[in-house]
């Protein structure tokens, strides 16, 4: 569209000036823009759709949003929200449900996606023109748990307790708060048997279902363990959405005719450091690498020395301890002063948030 301003203007010979300005106007553009919230990769909960956000440049608009989810460009998942409000600036509809929902429950489990890859995409339509006015597509892969692991007693171990505090892991890759339970089992090895042969075939000393902690003190309600004795055991973990995994099959003898020397392993070596009491001692050469399996504060930690009576021995300095993330330490034992080769010592950790402490018991000996 075009205007023309007309300006008079007296000129001193009195003609009149006629000032013509040209001023073009164009239409205005608007854009909308879609943005998504990466979930868990481990889990991809087809209901939370919702998490998508829109940033609208223009003016405010009603719109229906269709969400679909496709692998292999086949039709996993489909849903609309409807009638939404897209004001000028950032949107925000978690609190929003889709309806219309159509779902193929080959490939939803519980409402969880299967472990895979997939494409989710969300198509905004102009609710009085009934056209599209944008698309965006995000790419989504859903990653397979890995199974949980035994922890402790650790494999081919002895122990000189009858009642060991049984520990092991949450599959890894699942959050904090996932609601699984463990099924836990523990039999004798009879003879020359073979651990996954006395698993399936003897008689279970300890057989618990839907456990919901990754840890059990050895009930002493439940089968006596024997002195010399080998045994196996096996855990189980499950949850609603349908995964359902093993650990490996370990082995531990419960040996208390002497002090025994035993290592709780977590990775590569990385023992588990415990709260409660301490199960004979570690041997150690040059380093102690740690691994703490609760929810741990990395930060505002102190690290002592105590000697065998577990009277303070010394501190140990930052420079000593490296922290390497997911709660694992390795300390540089080489570099603590007073340590004496063949001695027995304490590595006490306190967490000076919540003054809870740490022992490790170990003999240490010199390069």
């Amino acid at each position: 569209m075009t205007f023309i301003i007309v300006q008079i203007k007296p000129m001193k010979n009195s003609l009149l000036v006629l000032s013509i300005l040209l001023t073009f106007s164009f239409p205005s553009f608007s854009q909308i823009i879609i943005n998504y919230t990466p979930k868990n990769p481990y889990e991809f909960k087809v209901n939370t759709v919702n998490d998508f956000y829109l940033i609208n440049t223009g003016t405010t608009k009603k719109i229906n949003v269709k969400a679909s989810i496709t692998q292999n460009q086949k039709n996993v998942y489909t849903g609309f929200f409807l009638s939404l409000t897209c004001q000028s600036g950032s949107n925000t509809y978690a609190s929003y449900k889709a309806v219309n929902e159509s779902i193929n429950t080959n490939t939803v489990k519980n409402g969880a996606l299967s472990a895979g890859q997939y494409e989710l995409c969300y198509t905004l339509i102009d609710e009085i023109t009934q056209e599209e006015i944008a698309q965006s597509c995000f790419d989504i892969e859903v990653k397979p748990l890995s199974p949980p692991f035994l922890i402790y007693p650790s494999n081919e171990s002895s122990i000189n307790t009858f009642n060991p505090n049984l520990i092991w892991s949450a599959p890894l890759g699942s959050k904090s708060n996932e609601n699984f339970t463990y099924d836990l089992k523990l039999v004798e090895i009879l003879n020359k048997q073979q651990p996954i042969d006395a698993l399936s075939q003897n008689f279970a000393l300890l057989r618990l279902s839907n456990l919901s902690n990754t840890q059990l003190l050895y009930p002493f309600n439940a089968g006596k363990l024997i002195n010399g004795k080998h045994y196996v055991w096996q855990v189980i973990a499950k949850n609603n959405n349908g995964y359902l995994a093993e650990t490996e099959i370990w082995t531990f003898t419960v040996n208390q005719d002497s002090l025994v020397e035993e290592k709780v392993v977590f990775f590569e070596g990385y023992i588990l450091a415990k709260t409660t009491g301490t199960d004979g001692a570690i041997n150690i050469k040059n380093e102690l690498k740690l691994y703490f399996g609760e929810s741990f504060q990395l930060t505002n930690i102190q690290f002592d020395i105590l000697k065998d009576n577990q009277q303070f021995s010394s501190s140990i300095s930052d420079r000593v301890v490296k922290s390497i993330g997911e709660n694992k330490f390795v300390i540089d034992l080489d570099k603590v002063e007073g340590l004496s080769h063949k001695k027995t010592y304490f590595l006490k950790v306190t967490n000076r948030n919540n003054n809870e402490t740490y022992l490790v018991k170990f003999n240490y000996f010199k390069h």
